[in-house]
């Protein structure tokens, strides 16, 4: 992606809007830059509640993630397996493959940033 110019969002600046409707009620994000519907990179911020819990899914594209506060767990494969889930908190990264079946369970309020190409889309197995 090429600027023209620098420019910074400071936190107090972001525009939180309800999430895309592939993900459950009370989640929210806010853009950071690109547009996550349309092909070329982008990077989002989302908050997502205590509790929520997204099913075994898969992106078409890799899933980058950097969690900024909170915490979350995250599971590979089709079923998930509370017991195989790995704790990931605060300045933790993810790289999920592209196609890769996972799933995630946020224990508290829990903040991550998303940076990759779109479009981006949730595939519920």
């Amino acid at each position: 992606m090429n600027h023209p110019a620098p420019f910074w969002t400071p936190p107090d600046r972001l525009q939180w809007k309800r999430a895309p409707g592939s993900l459950p009620d009370g989640c929210r994000y806010a853009i950071l830059e690109g547009d996550p519907k349309l092909p070329g990179f982008f990077s989002a911020r989302f908050r997502l509640p205590a509790g929520t819990r997204l099913a075994p899914h898969w992106h078409p594209r890799e899933e980058r993630a950097t969690i900024l506060s909170g915490r979350l767990r995250l599971g590979l494969g089709l079923e998930i397996d509370e017991k195989t889930m790995t704790a990931l908190g605060p300045q933790s990264f993810l790289l999920v493959p592209a196609r890769q079946p996972h799933y995630a369970i946020f224990d508290e309020e829990t903040e991550i940033q998303l940076n990759g190409e779109g479009p981006w889309e949730v595939i519920y197995a």
